[in-house]
């Protein structure tokens, strides 16, 4: 089993087990009292209308952007928890986590004429390429995207909605950004089953999906998501057939799965977690990021280490994400030797169990591909994922490619670089 981490969550990209997706301190949003910013905006959030006179569009009311750092955490938090678009990954803890971690965020909120907070966007800055002269320049939300607040009424949250989008564009003009690349949490509210639209509301925006530069290789994700609400035996049969034999066969050769309940037991987790990239060839994380992600999210209930033991020695382990009523499969590794018992699955499904037991209702086990890709690895990797369930979401994700020819010029080179390295050494 390899290691996985939430897609472009901001923090790490991508990982290898759970799902796509990667990239702090806590402190007060600067010295301003909530008071003060109501009542006096600071410069930088003028109307939303006079801070880019060269933007496009009309803009959608009398709004006033408001950078990240000069929201106090709690105001943040409240939008946060009372939108039905709001998960743990928008949160103001999520956000520093993800600059602990590398990642730089240009996240801002809008307030309204009564200096109201009514519109947040998580949004991160990347440069993409080894050469400065090579790199596309992208702004992406990890798996987040805009929260607007509960209660408003529907043409105040369409224009809401319509504002976050043209201030990130304002964003792309000015700081010559290539590319924008949204995905919302297919576990925030508005966005799980039965709660969803039939359209991606990204596609008002002017966004369009799947997320992909190579528009010869398209692939259309989706994501396995597991209704808690059913019944163990419901769920267990609905799984596929390899799936709950790997379970039934790891209870027979004794595994059992624990808790992890002190920081400490981290350094387990990063021994495992060592292991399994670096059988892959990948770079591991330190022990930091972890303790860290512990720091932000444990002592809320939103972070739970499950490890899966055999004659008492840890052997596999797993992290999970819970936060309203849904748990996210964020990461997991095990060590080689231990495969052939088979602790992977009977890991996650106890996982469910433990999210289950924690308030959730559903339960997020990662993207997958119908079809192989270019990368054969992240095909595998979801087809593990897939062996879980039978319900799916396709993720609500886009792109906008502002400059198309820099940007697809580009990834073709990318593209034909293998082969020109092999063309180039038969040459010699």
């Amino acid at each position: 089993m390899e290691f996985q981490m939430s897609l472009d969550n901001g923090a790490p990209e991508r990982a290898v087990d759970a799902d796509l997706g990667e990239e702090a301190a806590m402190g007060e949003a600067g010295n301003e009292t909530r008071e003060q910013i109501e009542s006096v905006p600071p410069e930088s959030s003028r109307p939303a209308q006079e801070q880019d006179p060269t933007r496009k569009g009309k803009p959608a009311g009398p709004f006033f952007v408001v950078p990240f750092d000069e929201i106090p955490n709690e105001e943040w938090d409240n939008v946060v928890e009372q939108s039905p678009e709001g998960w743990l990954y928008q949160t103001s803890a999520w956000i520093q986590y993800a600059g602990y971690t590398g990642s730089q965020s240009v996240s801002f909120g809008l307030r309204g004429q009564d200096r109201k907070l009514i519109g947040l966007f998580p949004l991160y800055r990347q440069d993409m390429g080894k050469f400065k002269a090579g790199r596309i320049r992208r702004l992406y939300t990890g798996l987040s995207g805009p929260v607007i607040a509960g209660g408003l009424p529907a043409k105040l949250r369409e224009s809401v909605w319509k504002q976050l989008f043209l201030e990130a564009d304002a964003m792309a003009q000015s700081e010559k950004i290539d590319l924008l690349q949204v995905r919302l949490t297919n576990m925030a509210p508005a966005y799980q089953p039965g709660q969803r639209t039939d359209v991606n509301p990204l596609f008002k925006s002017g966004l369009v999906g799947p997320l992909s530069l190579n528009p010869l290789n398209i692939s259309q994700p989706f994501s396995r998501v597991i209704c808690l609400s059913k019944s163990d035996e419901q769920i267990l049969r609905e799984m596929d057939g390899d799936c709950r034999a790997a379970i039934r066969q790891a209870s027979r050769f004794g595994i059992t799965v624990e808790v992890a309940e002190k920081r400490e037991d981290l350094n387990d987790f990063v021994a495992l977690h060592s292991s399994t990239w670096n059988r892959t060839g990948s770079d591991a994380h330190e022990l930091d990021y972890f303790t860290a992600m512990w720091d932000h999210f444990h002592g809320i209930g939103a972070m739970k280490v499950l490890f899966a033991l055999h004659q008492e020695k840890r052997i596999a382990a797993v992290i999970i994400h819970v936060f309203k009523d849904a748990a996210f499969y964020w990461a997991g590794c095990s060590e080689f030797a231990s495969l052939k018992l088979r602790p992977n699955n009977i890991l996650l499904w106890e996982a469910m169990r433990e999210a289950r037991a924690n308030g959730a209702k559903w339960f997020e086990v990662g993207y997958f591909y119908a079809a192989p890709g270019p990368s054969r690895k992240e095909y595998n990797i979801g087809k593990y994922k897939s062996q879980f369930g039978s319900d799916q979401l396709i993720p609500f994700e886009g792109q906008k490619i502002y400059h198309p020819v820099r940007v697809l010029g580009l990834e073709l080179l990318r593209q034909i670089k293998p082969g020109l390295k092999q063309l180039l050494k038969r040459g010699e």
